[in-house]
């Protein structure tokens, strides 16, 4: 807790295959709720710092599988949409690819920043918008991104269905984005013998 009394830096290294959610829960499209909680404003904790304090995020993640979800949706104090318990949240609506701006409590993602990269080659405009609740239950398809989410459809929110509740069907936007993130990590990564 005190930066000072550290006289000997340490680096620890800890790799694994990151799981956050098993392949059967991808392929058929998540569940989502509404957490209680609220996305701390960025004059107490500024989203677009990775701090890894996820207590707020653990908190909405154990409400969300208290109501028998698969995730949380978090808003923020005016109601917005920030992002999920454990990725950033994208909806497809009108054509157009949005997410929420960090501004609106979006952690700005290296996953999230390649998913609003990849979307105009496949022909689909993507930009961050301010969205509410609103425009997921409008949405055509709505999913999640994150580092060790992947890409993840959602399939309902608040037991109301959103998009055509597909999940990861061929075709999809998501699957389609899906596949391109895929394959752009062979020419984004960085190799190293292990």
């Amino acid at each position: 807790m005190d930066p000072t009394t550290c006289h000997r830096p340490r680096l620890l290294c800890l790799v694994t295959r990151l799981a956050i959610f098993p392949d059967a829960v991808r392929m058929r499209g998540l569940d989502l709720v509404t957490s209680s909680l609220r996305r701390p404003p960025a004059d107490v904790l500024d989203s677009r710092v990775k701090s890894l304090n996820y207590l707020n995020n653990a908190l909405a993640k154990l409400e969300a599988r208290q109501h028998g979800a698969d995730d949380a949706l978090l808003l923020n104090a005016a109601g917005s949409v920030a992002e999920a318990s454990v990725a950033n949240v994208f909806a497809l609506r009108d054509g157009e690819l949005l997410t929420p701006p960090g501004s609106d409590g979006a952690l700005e993602g290296i996953t999230r920043a390649t998913i609003l990269d990849l979307a105009p080659g496949l022909g689909v405009p993507a930009r961050e918008k301010t969205l509410g609740r609103f425009d997921l239950f409008a949405a055509n398809e709505v999913f999640l991104t994150g580092s060790g989410a992947g890409l993840v459809p959602v399939r309902s929110l608040d037991g109301r269905p959103v998009g055509d509740g597909r999940g990861m069907a061929t075709g999809t936007l998501a699957a389609r984005l899906d596949a391109a993130l895929l394959a752009s990590m062979e020419e984004l990564g960085t190799p190293f013998a292990a």
